[in-house]
């Protein structure tokens, strides 16, 4: 419980009543400088719009015994199934995107040259499938012609920061991978494009089926 004097912000206000039980979804969608398309309206298309990241901090332990937590980055690679946008009132809305995860386990290696390999075959889906717009970031899935089912992870930054030609893949594979980690942090990011239509869904049936 708050203290009888604390003072409780619009903004915790409208989240806490919760979304309108109506949103709006989208095919496409622009943010943080990158451009995104479901994977259903990128297999109607020849570029590919739809490979995430997002670089959580988790804690971990060394074994059973150990007290001390050790915090570390966990980058876990998706790819966009759907958009959502739900509407809290008062002109706060969210966007959602809605992805298939891998971030460990046997769906994630490296290969000898450094390069990191997804394999979404199959994949199952995560039991918490949404992320904030504002969060993410793109890359590129490259087939591996050697080993079915795996795609090598092509990292790339955005639109507005980019200073140079667009990426020649055959010749980035080719060149020393960067062990270097760079971590960006968003402030005052705008999380809804204005100006596109989506489409009218129910947010209850949208976020049930996720988790089917």
């Amino acid at each position: 419980f708050l203290p009888e004097n604390e003072v409780i912000s619009k903004d915790l206000r409208l989240l806490a009543k919760g979304p309108n039980v109506v949103g709006l979804k989208y095919e496409r969608y622009i943010v943080n400088g990158f451009r995104f398309h479901t994977k259903y309206l990128e297999s109607k298309r020849k570029n590919q719009n739809s490979g995430v990241i997002v670089t959580a901090i988790t804690s971990s332990f060394a074994s059973t015994k150990d007290m001390n937590p050790v915090s570390s980055d966990l980058a876990y690679y998706g790819v966009l199934k759907d958009i959502l946008e739900l509407d809290y009132g008062g002109g706060r809305r969210v966007v959602l995107f809605d992805c298939d995860w891998v971030s460990k386990g046997k769906r994630l290696k490296q290969d000898d040259d450094g390069f990191t390999l997804v394999n979404f075959m199959n994949v199952k889906r995560h039991h918490e499938p949404f992320v904030l717009a504002s969060q993410v970031k793109q890359v590129f899935y490259v087939e591996d012609p050697l080993d079915k089912g795996w795609n090598v992870v092509i990292p790339t930054v955005p639109r507005d920061d980019l200073k140079m030609d667009p990426i020649d893949v055959e010749m980035y594979l080719q060149s020393q991978p960067s062990s270097s980690h760079q971590r960006d942090t968003f402030d005052d990011i705008n999380w809804v494009r204005e100006g596109v239509i989506g489409e009218i869904v129910d947010t209850t049936r949208v976020a049930s089926s996720s988790k089917g």
